[in-house]
This record gives C-alpha cells, sequence and structure tokens, in this order.
C-alpha cells in the first residue's frame, strides 16, 4: 500500500479515484510515555486508513491529512483522512 501525502504518484498513474477514507487512534497525555503512545496512535490510524483503503480496492492512498484533537480528559484523536485510489502496476517513470 503506498501512503503519501501528496495528490499524485511521480512513479504510478492514478487510474481511479475509490472515495475518501480515514482512520483513527486514541492516546492519552497524561501517559508517562506519551510521545511514544502519539507515535503509536499516528502509526494506527494510518494502519486503519490503509485498511480502509483496502477494503475499498485501492491499493494507494494519496493527499493524506492527519489531524489531532483533544477530546476531554487528557485524551487526544489522531485522524488520518485521505483519497483511496487505484494506481497503474506500470511506472509512469
Amino acid at each position: 500500500m503506498i501512503l503519501t501525502t501528496t495528490p499524485t504518484l511521480e512513479t504510478h498513474p492514478i487510474r481511479e479515484y475509490l472515495g475518501v477514507v480515514a482512520g483513527e487512534a486514541a492516546y492519552w497525555v497524561g501517559d508517562s510515555h506519551s510521545d511514544t503512545a502519539a507515535s503509536m496512535s499516528r502509526d494506527m490510524a494510518l494502519e486503519r486508513l490503509s485498511g480502509a483503503a483496502e477494503a475499498l480496492g485501492g491499493d494507494a492512498v494519496v493527499g493524506i491529512r492527519l489531524d489531532h484533537e483533544e477530546t476531554g480528559h487528557g485524551r487526544v484523536l489522531v485522524v488520518a483522512t485521505g483519497t483511496a485510489v487505484v494506481v497503474d502496476d506500470e511506472p509512469g517513470i
């Protein structure tokens, strides 16, 4: 699965746009390992985003955006959004 923040891929032409996908995960700021928890939550949100794209038949997600939102009581929600796409197997370059 190709994941990128850019709207296009230089190496593979986009054949089909499948739609917006999202993945989310949460962590608590008060945790003594909050930096590690934040990194793990980001990775989990991206993994869930990738799974949502796969479920639609995608093999890449473009235009990824990561947002963090405090939900109260020291909890932070990490949300990853992007567009699931199907790319050509043959590289564009």
